[in-house]
């Protein structure tokens, strides 16, 4: 790393003739283990905002009016959730639970997620979140696995569950978001000993016999919740992460130094399956915050936020991509003029912004407008999930907020490991380490990678690293060393500013039949810059010499309407157009001719959630795709062996 006159945001030492990165705030000083020295628990978390501001709106949510529209945010104060979450608590008291015992949540997000989880630590059992969309396997296993006695989910789920009932020898109780419960389905699970009573039920069983006495509230080693990674091959691994790892999570997503305070409002679409979003959730509770939910459609996500005018948002690459994209969209339907006054507005913001200025004139003339897409008071964007793109985080600090911090976490991390400052912000990068965790990068020969150049396989080592995988102990050896360090697979680079640039995944790497190592995702980033590209899958067979893809194209880019996009996928004219267009990104990266894409599939249904080919953090799952396109694959390389 060479010299230079940027304000450092990381630190490095030497440690055992090994590199350290550690932020700057730190130094050589203690990690940091949580925001408040008084706050060991989530369970303190919640009790002591609760207590300092009870009739303070936490959780919001809009009901939907008979003319299937939305209506305004609706609100429950941090008092009335800490009743409603230690009611919960005492009411599963009457079922016999103990300290210890597994509860998992089947829920969407929303009050009642929120209540399953901390009417758990209430009482010490350990929370598991299962996904809205997992599969018929995938959810057996994990509620077998985790050994869940109780349940919570909606009535949907419970019917899914009902034909297999003796899959689940554990389970003993459903609990239904729904008030009524159908009579008829609680007898089908009754003849097999499990019982179905709604969530309003077991508050009010709670409340009946509430005392504080009878709460037994965690310890800060103890297990916070076991998550499930979604994963992209194989079964799911049950991540074991304490109090004290999930709190300094926190404090190390408020490295971000970003001047926030009790009137912060945050809009929660994210799953709280997932580690980041919970993470977020604390920091605002931790802060006396406000939290509103979005409606459950994506699609209506624009005008949840309208409504809400948050002030902080959280949300994965794919999400603020599409956000570029429209915007980018709008601006070329318009005439000569407003295009000139878009490129014009943005290249002075840009300037200003590399001063560390903002320009009062185009934020009025051009971007107040932008903003109030965002409600119009946006301080500050936070990204994780997977890498944003340099382009993307400019765009999005140009049109919306000069704060859009990029991090860089795993679950086993609790979504810390790296994160952007107000100090400086360098696009494209995951900025300095967390200030609860140190990095260090370790050499991986086969990809030419090198501790000693400030490149490597990142390691993390900390209080939000997580304990272990769940009853897995030949996968937590793998990854975790004896002195603490998590081997995270992810290849990093720091930059000569001193921030962490993800590179490059480990084990996304492939051997070609030549010798050759491609890193897939490294190029999948690369490619999908092409302008007729909207999302595209490599793969690459190690018995082969050459790289192949499925290709999904950017039809609203394209101007080509749906009813036509399944036809032009089959024109030869279209395709070689696409492939032109991979060959010229080639050269302009100056890529190796091993790295070029020999044969293309196109497709015109998307990868989503829902067809199974992509995780709920919107990650590609290799394993789902190379099974649905096994025979493309053999086709796309037969017809290269006949070149």
């Amino acid at each position: 790393m060479s010299k230079s006159k940027t304000p450092k945001t990381t630190y490095i030492t030497k440690k055992n003739d090994e590199t350290i990165y550690r932020s700057s705030v730190i130094g050589d000083g203690e990690l940091s283990s949580g925001l408040l020295s008084n706050v060991t628990t989530l369970f303190e978390a919640t009790e002591l905002s609760a207590k300092k501001c009870p009739k303070k709106p936490l959780f919001g949510k809009r009901n939907q009016l008979k003319d299937g529209k939305y209506g305004p945010y609706e609100w429950c104060s941090y008092g009335s959730f800490r009743k409603l979450k230690n009611n919960f608590g005492c009411g599963l008291l009457e079922k016999k639970i103990k300290p210890g015992d597994k509860l998992g949540i089947w829920l969407p997000n929303g009050l009642e997620w929120k209540i399953a989880e901390e009417g758990c630590y209430a009482v010490s059992l350990i929370p598991v979140s299962l996904y809205d969309t997992l599969g018929k396997e995938s959810t057996k296993y994990i509620i077998n696995h985790a050994e869940i006695e109780i349940l919570v989910c909606n009535e949907s789920k419970i019917e899914k569950l009902k034909d297999n009932i003796q899959d689940y020898p554990a389970l003993r109780l459903l609990i239904t978001k729904e008030k009524k419960i159908d009579q008829e389905l609680a007898n089908i699970f009754l003849e097999s000993d499990i019982e179905i009573l709604s969530m309003s039920a077991v508050i009010k069983m709670g409340k009946k016999i509430y005392k504080e006495d009878l709460l037994t509230p965690p310890n800060p080693d103890d297990i916070a919740t076991i998550m499930y990674t979604s994963g992209t091959t194989g079964k799911p691994k049950g991540v074991i992460l304490t109090h004290t790892n999930i709190l300094a999570g926190v404090a190390g997503g408020n490295g971000c130094a970003i001047d926030v305070g009790e009137n912060e409002v945050y809009i929660s679409f994210l799953p709280l399956v997932h580690i980041f979003e919970r993470c977020m959730h604390y920091w605002i509770i931790t802060l006396t915050g406000r939290i509103g939910f979005y409606t459950g459609n994506i699609k209506n996500l624009s005008k949840d936020i309208l409504e809400l005018k948050p002030t902080i948002m959280a949300g994965v690459p794919r999400v603020f991509n599409r956000i570029k994209d429209a915007v980018l969209m709008k601006v070329e339907s318009k005439g000569k003029i407003s295009k000139w006054l878009f490129k014009t507005g943005y290249s002075k913001q840009k300037s200003k912004m590399e001063q560390k200025k903002e320009s009062n004139f185009w934020n009025k003339v051009l971007f107040s407008k932008l903003k109030q897409t965002f409600g119009g008071r946006m301080k500050g964007i936070v990204s994780g999930g997977a890498p944003l793109s340099s382009e993307c985080q400019e765009f999005l600090r140009v049109c919306f907020t000069k704060n859009v911090f990029q991090g860089y976490g795993l679950t086993e991390t609790c979504a810390c490991g790296a994160i952007n400052t107000t100090t400086y912000i360098e696009n494209g990068t995951c900025g300095s380490p967390s200030v609860c965790n140190e990095i260090k990068l370790m050499d991986v020969p086969e990809m030419n990678y090198y501790a000693k150049k400030h490149y490597g396989e990142i390691c993390v080592r900390g209080y939000n690293v997580f304990q272990g995988y769940y009853k897995n102990e030949e996968e937590t050896k793998k990854v975790l060393t004896e002195d603490g360090w998590f081997k995270t697979g992810d290849i990093g680079h720091f930059t000569k500013e001193g921030n962490l640039k993800i590179i490059d995944r480990k084990k996304n790497i492939v051997k070609l039949s030549q010798g050759e190592y491609v890193a897939l995702e490294k190029l999948e980033e690369i490619y999908k810059t092409c302008a007729s590209v909207s999302e595209i899958w490599i793969y690459a067979d190690s018995y082969k010499n050459s790289l192949i893809a499925v290709i999904i194209p950017n039809f609203s880019a394209l101007k080509i309407p749906e009813e036509k996009q399944k036809e032009i996928c089959k024109d030869k004219e279209f395709k070689n157009k696409i492939q032109l267009e991979l060959d010229s990104m080639m050269q302009e990266h100056s890529l190796m001719g091993f790295e070029k894409i020999k044969n293309v599939h196109l497709e015109h249904i998307p990868f989503t959630v829902e067809n199974g080919l992509l995780t709920d953090t919107l990650k590609m799952k290799r394993f789902q795709l190379k099974v649905k396109y096994e025979k493309t694959i053999d086709s796309l390389y037969n017809e290269l062996n006949k070149k």
